[in-house]
């Protein structure tokens, strides 16, 4: 494996999912306020960076910490890589596939995305997620 796809998918793991990286700032900040709570005695503090904590690790360990996004970006770059272009079929069975609802099954379309971006199949993605996707989150 090439040193740029050990990158790729650090990049895809860690930062691609955005939900996932929220949870990652928000457990960054919420340790902080929680340090800076019991050292300096306030309140508002130390309740921010208790509840933070909780919601960032209940969100990252839901999010399952990016596993599906970095699973449905390497099946969907496989795919194109085969095919050389993101058939709307493909598509279609990965979104139906997943927990399409309203909030949730973002990981795996963020996934979906990120390949699409890379090998310039955006067009595709978008068509495919407007007809079968139920999520309203936004993939940038």
């Amino acid at each position: 494996m090439a040193l740029k796809d050990i990158v790729d998918r650090l990049y895809v793991g860690l930062m691609g999912d955005r939900v996932n990286l929220a949870s990652k700032i928000i457990f960054a900040a919420s340790t902080y306020s929680l340090i800076y709570g019991i050292n300096h005695k306030t309140l508002p503090s130390f309740l921010f960076g208790y509840l933070g904590g909780y919601l960032s690790v209940s969100c990252f360990a839901y999010t399952t910490a990016g596993s599906g996004t970095l699973r449905y970006y390497n099946r969907t770059s496989k795919h194109i890589k085969q095919f050389r272009r993101l058939d709307p079929g493909f598509a279609k069975t990965l979104i139906e596939g997943t927990e399409n609802r309203k909030f949730t099954g973002y990981c795996q379309l963020q996934g979906m995305y990120l390949a699409a971006k890379k090998y310039g199949q955006l067009d595709v993605f978008y068509e495919a997620k407007k007809k079968y996707s139920k999520n309203i989150i936004p993939n940038f």
